[in-house]
């Protein structure tokens, strides 16, 4: 679905044998192009990635994200009440899959909290750390700053050719439906290179800012899940966890970590 706005410029269809042109409009524009641009993206980007709601429980929180170790589906969740009227949570297994896998969830969940917490890193490691994060970065601005001063070139070179352009149309030497359909292409790679100029010059902010936040709440990764909802979780979960986990013998099995924090950590045992 394409998202109405008013960016200061307007598409006219194709007639005959003109092509469809985007030319600036008589109004004033409602936002700037960058912003209009944006917003755009994100709204296709949300628009592809909608999904249906699941539902959430602060006593089964890890529902969907634990695998039978039997027979390695999922487990799912679901609460029992006793005589007493109290209920108790369980993680199990489906019980069309006859594994009568069975765990408590106040364990499976006293345990995952035990295990997120031999990812705390002593505090004079984490101060080099974020030393070495920050050394990093300042190597990452040079090829910033590189790539900035080469999109300025380009947009530069784009509206030379312009300047070039209207004087060929000035000069008769073009006619103009020729123009129209040269010049529609320039504007729009300067729009593009004005988006991706931008997106560079926000993540210096971005970075310079989160550095230290990071490594923070890598080392607190068990108060992550008093936050978490429906939608922070699974990204938590999938940002850490390369699989489900398997939780047997009142505890759980090694899990396969995604390969980014692996070596995260492996360079911090290191330090």
């Amino acid at each position: 679905m394409k998202h109405k706005g008013y960016a200061g410029f307007i598409d006219i269809k194709a007639l005959e044998d003109e092509p469809k042109q985007t030319v600036k409009a008589l109004h004033e524009p409602i936002t700037d192009i960058i912003t209009f641009n944006k917003v755009q993206e994100l709204f296709r980007i949300k628009s592809s990635n909608k999904q249906k709601p699941k539902s959430f429980n602060k006593k089964l929180f890890l529902r969907g994200f634990l695998k039978c170790s039997k027979c390695g589906k999922n487990l799912t969740g679901s609460a029992s009440t006793s005589k007493t009227g109290q209920k108790h949570y369980y993680y199990h297994c489906n019980s069309a899959n006859k594994c009568g896998e069975r765990h408590r969830a106040e364990l499976v969940n006293k345990k995952f909290d035990q295990f997120l917490r031999k990812f705390q890193i002593k505090p004079e490691i984490k101060k080099l750390f974020i030393e070495i994060l920050r050394t990093q970065f300042s190597e990452l601005e040079i090829e910033r700053f590189s790539q900035i001063k080469m999109i300025e070139n380009d947009i530069q070179k784009i509206k030379n050719d312009q300047d070039t352009l209207l004087d060929k149309l000035i000069s008769g030497i073009i006619n103009d439906i020729i123009y129209e359909k040269k010049n529609t292409k320039y504007v729009n790679k300067i729009n593009e290179l004005t988006i991706e100029l931008s997106n560079l010059e926000d993540y210096e902010n971005d970075l310079s800012d989160y550095i230290e936040f990071s490594v923070e709440l890598m080392s607190n990764m068990n108060k992550m899940i008093d936050f978490s909802d429906e939608v922070t979780l699974p990204k938590f979960m999938s940002s850490i966890f390369n699989d489900k986990l398997e939780f047997y013998n009142q505890d759980y099995r090694t899990p396969k970590l995604n390969p980014s924090i692996d070596l995260i950590f492996l360079i911090i045992s290191d330090l």
